[in-house]
């Protein structure tokens, strides 16, 4: 028994070394540069074949090692004198090989630690392939049968909690967990046939090898990839505990063996978990436990009590075996961790310095960029780093580092730029775009270090620069680093990672230089080429000054650094439309067409390519490319439709009339784009016709954001384009005044795409700081409605770009927009009415433009579209395109409103009819609050209203209720006395009111048209005699003495009641009519509401003429303020066109691409 005790111990200890030293001899199996902590599957490491090159390896010096006992030291021939049966020797051969395979796959797909929890479950297997073919196995009992089930349990929570877990290690390991247990069980039937039991060993290495060489010889180039020291220490140890492990199987049955090796892994995981540093969650650490109950109920201690009785029979060599395992293991495996773990024990109760760093690209953040801001923080414990993210993948990756030194933090660039010159750059970022390419995030980068370094201080590095072995130093002092290695230029190091303190000087010029040199090479550098911006030399400049006058100059260290190679696999273009062919045949060339395309490009992360509007083809060998096609579609020689690289935002679309035959014949792509954004009622109604669904989008220039930052009046009264005759007719000092600009580029043809790109950005700043600007171009109406810029617009026949067709009134190019603007409407007045209407204009301080309300719903409905790409989203976020509109919160005089959703059928999301609902509210009044009250629905899912520029908020309907119930002292039990037609909801519609004021309305209600607001204190008729009230519509002053009174009523169940009503109804109307008859007024149903339900189900959904419908549709469009759709008519997901239903639920939308 001593013996085998001994050879228990070396199995573990060597088995234990072998492991972590087989992890690391794979660990440098790293997903490739393009590849991401959140994209990155074991696929990648199972494609680099090591793994295959590492097991060929261990078998190979596993025969060396095992002919050479045979051999040399015993004498004794390889093979065994007696005949084997070839079938059992072909199983065991195989499981060994298979096994192996699969062990070393494992752990270059997975940790180590979770390839030995999913092994544990060996034994499993080894019992069922035991009872199936080794006789001597022995019977399933209650404590191995419970041993199994707890280890599978125990194994699900450790993987539950397990981060690195992919479905590639789980498969390999569970391979070779089936794969081992066919070898010991074909080993042990092979019997007395072994001579010593090495040879088992030297036969199967043999073999394995003989197998595995013309594998080895195709993968060769992944040999070199092996690192040495690893390698050889895994081959090595695998020998040893192979031997080791065979010797004590013939002293033990397999599934005796197989308990062993069990116990034997809980030793390995511990040792695994420690060195690789994996976390030990809540899940793992009860998955390990429930593995070893399992193993401990099946074992009964025997084993443990066995190797306690035989402590004195402990060789001298297994002593010195273990602590010299042990002392290697920490040396080679562990120093540099122990080292870091004593620091962070030394500095944890001292305050922990920030670190910062930032990825401000669209690409997702590389693995090895993630590793390399693992390894700075490494190598500088006792600190934190924040990471500064432009993409949500980046906050995510930051998360699944599951580090809690690491932070992340969501990249939103005018926050971090504010009050620094780095705020007017920024305004002009669209811009930028056009004129740098993709190098444009580049140029963020440096702005956003700029300004972290300038608004926090302390240490910032550049998290795609490996510092070698750089430690922060400790002393508070201003430095930078200087690079000793990177071949691009010795500059390149300077501010790879620095400290400064906070507002420093030397930073502050650095700035100022920043977007002087941008100034100077990028906005005014030549526009007939993509423009290159070397800050870094700047950046030495500066430095060498500052340090050659004293002034500022921060120390400098040098150091090794190395930028971390990342293949630019992007996997996407962005682009925009350009109009090359048609300024060509041009003299001046309609920089609207320009114009229109800066509000898509806000949205952008950059712009790498120009895709010709009326020649797609010339873009069909490009790479996908996503773009937006807001644009003006009439040439009759433009190509259609685009090719399929090409993944456009349909918005904002207009179709002109000569060209739709062509629309016509490919309608079918358009269908598979749906729905499409037209820009005018016109465009709207031709694809209707076809069968297209379409909204209404108005123009893409609704959502520019204003670059006049500072809100800085010119005074100036511009027109742009108007026509003699119109001008004419301004007030004479007005029209002496006016600076007139024209959308009419000079150069035509010879002007390049940049060169009309800037002309017409220079218009947009123009217009962003006039007083008043004046028009009859729609691409400068809409983007001045967009910044605020007061508008006239002159809706005349012959319009710059385009008038009316075919003897309208109005041109079809701006049909559905002219309430946006303050219209002159030339078609409909006369010269002279004219001329008063620009008299009586209030020139001094001109009012805003009208129509909030369709403002703010086709930017809303726009950005729905948009904000579904999730990299137009963060971009975004990223550049403050949000909210779309300033909120108006907490304005004295803010409607507020007041719904109850706690009754859905999915209790965490909103049907669509309670979102038009909602919608129809703010159809009317933009500027209103809308409170949900509800105990299942959260503020984020109603984000896109809010990031519109709407006021929502959620707030708990217990809470509601329960505040009214303390601050009244009201006892529950009364309200629940009610008759069964009461429940809490009743309750909570007067509590809101009382508590908060305002106007409540049901789920089911759509807001038609503005309320009276001298209405207030105002309840609804709910029958025709008069004796009881609809409680779907209510609005009272907060406090309300009626509702006071109500809620505080202790004696409901005596109030009178009636054979129809329930208590409450009773209670209700009695009160109303003794007290407070003339404080609160009641309307009439019947001009309040229109109500459907399912009696009249016919007539909302499948109706579309007749006196019933027509009467239905007045009362509607003309009569009242509500209708009430209540119970099964809006489980639909499509309503019937023409009907009432598809009216109401499509006519009082703001998120109007949605379409019902």
């Amino acid at each position: 028994m001593a013996t085998v005790v001994l050879f228990v111990a070396v199995w573990w200890i060597a088995n234990m070394v072998a492991t972590i030293a087989s992890k690391k001899a794979v660990s440098g199996i790293k997903p490739d540069a393009t590849d991401s902590l959140t994209t990155w599957t074991g696929t990648v490491a199972l494609k680099d074949l090591r793994w295959i090159e590492l097991t060929m390896l261990q078998h190979l010096l596993g025969a060396l090692l095992a002919n050479t006992w045979l051999l040399v030291v015993r004498r004794k021939s390889v093979f065994p004198k007696e005949s084997l049966n070839p079938k059992h020797m072909l199983l065991a051969v195989t499981g060994n090989l298979v096994g192996n395979l699969g062990t070393n796959a494992s752990f270059a797909a997975v940790s180590s630690s979770l390839t030995q929890v999913i092994k544990s479950c060996e034994p499993i297997f080894t019992f069922v392939f035991a009872l199936l073919f080794y006789k001597n196995s022995g019977n399933l009992t209650r404590n191995v049968l419970f041993s199994i089930i707890a280890m599978v349990v125990g194994t699900c929570l450790f993987i539950s909690g397990e981060v690195s877990f992919n479905i590639w290690g789980l498969g390999a390991a569970v391979i070779s967990n089936i794969a081992f247990p066919i070898r010991n069980i074909y080993l042990k039937k092979l019997g007395q046939s072994w001579d010593d039991p090495l040879q088992k060993i030297a036969v199967v290495s043999n073999l394995n090898v003989l197998i595995l060489l013309p594998f080895a010889i195709m993968s060769m180039s992944s040999l070199a990839k092996l690192p040495p020291m690893e390698s050889c220490t895994s081959a090595t140890f695998h020998f040893i505990y192979n031997a080791a492990s065979i010797m004590v199987l013939q002293a033990f049955s397999p599934v005796e063996h197989a308990m062993l090796n069990l116990s034997k892994r809980m030793f390995v995981i511990l040792a695994n978990m420690i060195v690789f540093s994996t976390p030990f969650t809540f899940w793992t650490v009860t998955g390990l436990l429930v593995i070893f109950i399992g193993h401990y109920n099946n074992q009964g201690g025997r084993i443990f009590m066995q190797i306690m009785k035989m402590r004195r029979c402990f060789s001298p060599a297994i002593i010195v075996f273990g602590i010299s395992s042990f002392c290697w293991f920490v040396g080679f495996f562990r120093s540099g961790a122990l080292m870091n773990q004593l620091q962070m024990q030394l500095t944890r109760y001292q305050p922990r310095e920030v670190i910062t760093t930032a990825w401000v690209y669209e690409r997702p953040i590389p693995y090895n960029v993630v590793e390399n801001i693992e390894a700075f923080l490494d190598r500088n414990p006792g600190m934190t780093v924040k990471v500064f993210c432009g993409t949500s993948q980046c906050m995510k990756a930051v998360q699944d580092t599951h580090n809690p030194e690491i932070t992340g933090e969501f990249l939103v660039l005018p926050e971090i730029f504010k009050n620094t010159p780095l705020e007017l750059w920024l305004a002009r970022h669209p811009m930028h775009k056009i004129l740098t390419g993709v190098d444009f995030e580049d140029h963020v980068y440096e702005a956003v270090r700029l300004a972290l370094l300038w608004r926090h201080g302390g240490i910032h590095f550049d998290p795609s620069i490996k510092h070698g072995e750089f430690t922060i130093p400790g002393h508070q002092e201003a430095w930078v680093s200087i690079g000793t290695n990177l071949t691009q230029t010795k500059t390149h190091g300077v501010l790879s990672v620095s400290r400064f303190p906070v507002h420093s000087a030397f930073i502050a010029n650095l700035t100022k230089a920043f977007c002087r040199e941008y100034s100077r090479n990028i906005t005014h550098g030549n526009p007939h080429s993509l423009q290159k911006f070397d800050f870094q030399g700047a950046v030495s400049d500066m430095f060498n000054k500052s340090c050659m006058s004293g002034d500022h100059c921060p120390t400098h260290i040098e150091t090794d650094l190395e930028r971390i190679s990342v293949v630019d696999a992007r996997r996407r273009h962005f682009g925009t439309l350009s109009y090359a062919r048609r300024a060509g045949r041009s003299t001046r060339a309609n920089l609207g067409d320009e114009v229109q395309s800066f509000p898509g490009i806000q949205f952008l992360p950059f712009v790498d390519r120009f895709v010709d509007r009326d020649n797609f083809d010339k873009a069909k060998r490009d790479n996908h490319i996503r773009m937006f096609f807001n644009a003006w579609y009439g040439d009759q020689g433009m190509t259609w439709p685009p090719p399929r690289n090409i993944d456009p935002i349909m918005l904002s679309v207009h179709i002109s009339p000569r060209i739709r035959p062509m629309f016509t014949k490919y309608i079918k792509y358009l269908r598979s784009k749906e729905p499409i954004g037209c820009r005018d009622s016109d465009t709207l109604k031709f694809l209707k016709q076809n069968n297209v669904d379409v909204f209404l989008s108005g123009c893409l220039t609704l959502l520019i954001k204003t670059p006049n930052i500072e809100n800085k009046r010119s005074g100036q009264i511009v027109l742009a384009d108007v026509d003699k005759a119109f001008a004419a007719l301004l007030p004479p000092d007005i029209e002496r005044i006016a600076i007139r600009v024209t959308h009419l580029g000079v150069g035509g043809g010879k002007s390049t795409i940049r060169e009309r790109f800037q002309a017409a950005y220079d218009l947009i700043q123009n217009y962003s700081e006039a007083h008043v600007v004046i028009t009859q171009r729609i691409h400068c109406a809409l983007p001045c409605v967009a910044m605020g810029t007061p508008l006239i617009f002159i809706n005349s026949k012959h319009m710059p770009g385009g008038g009316a067709e075919r003897g309208l009134k109005v041109s079809s190019r701006v049909t559905g927009l002219t309430p946006l603007f303050h219209t002159v409407d030339a078609f409909n007045m006369s010269q002279e009415s004219i001329a008063r209407w620009l008299r009586d204009f209030n020139w001094r301080n001109p009012p805003p433009n009208p129509d909030v309300s369709m403002r703010m719903r086709l930017r809303a409905t726009d950005w729905n579209v948009i904000r579904q790409d999730q990299v137009l989203y963060d971009s975004a976020r990223k550049f403050g395109l949000l909210p779309l509109s300033p909120p108006a919160t907490n304005t004295p005089n803010q409607l507020v409103f007041h719904l109850i959703l706690n009754r859905t059928r999915n209790p965490t999301s909103l049907d669509w009819p309670k979102w038009r609902t909602i919608e129809s509210i703010f159809y009317h009044y933009p500027h209103a609050k809308i409170i949900i009250h509800s105990d299942s629905l959260q503020t984020g899912q109603f984000d896109v209203l809010t990031e519109s520029g709407y006021t929502i908020e959620v707030h708990s309907l217990s809470a509601s209720i329960g505040n009214n119930i303390m601050k009244n002292k009201i006892d529950i039990k009364h309200f629940r006395r009610f008759g069964s037609r009461l429940n809490e909801e009743d309750f909570a519609k007067l509590a809101v009111l009382f508590q908060w004021g305002g106007v409540y309305i049901d789920a089911d209600v759509i807001l038609l048209r503005q309320l009276d607001l001298s209405l207030i204190n105002t309840l609804v008729w709910g029958s025709k005699e008069q004796n009881s009230f609809d409680l779907s519509f209510m609005r009272f002053e907060r406090g309300h003495p009626f509702l006071e009174t109500i809620l505080k009523a202790s004696e409901w169940q005596a109030s009178p009641k009636d054979r129809h009503f329930s208590a409450f109804e009773a209670l209700l109307f009695h009160t109303w009519s003794n007290y407070f008859k003339n404080s609160v007024k009641v309307l009439a149903q019947r001009d309040f509401f229109k109500q459907f339900s399912a009696q009249n189900a016919r007539d909302c959904l499948q109706s579309t003429s007749g006196p019933i419908f027509e009467s239905n549709m007045k009362q509607i469009r003309r009569e009242v303020v509500f209708a009430k759709v209540k119970g099964s008519l809006t489980n639909l997901s499509k309503l019937q066109n023409g009907t009432i239903c598809k009216y109401l639920f499509n006519s009082f939308c703001v998120l109007c691409n949605n379409v019902y």
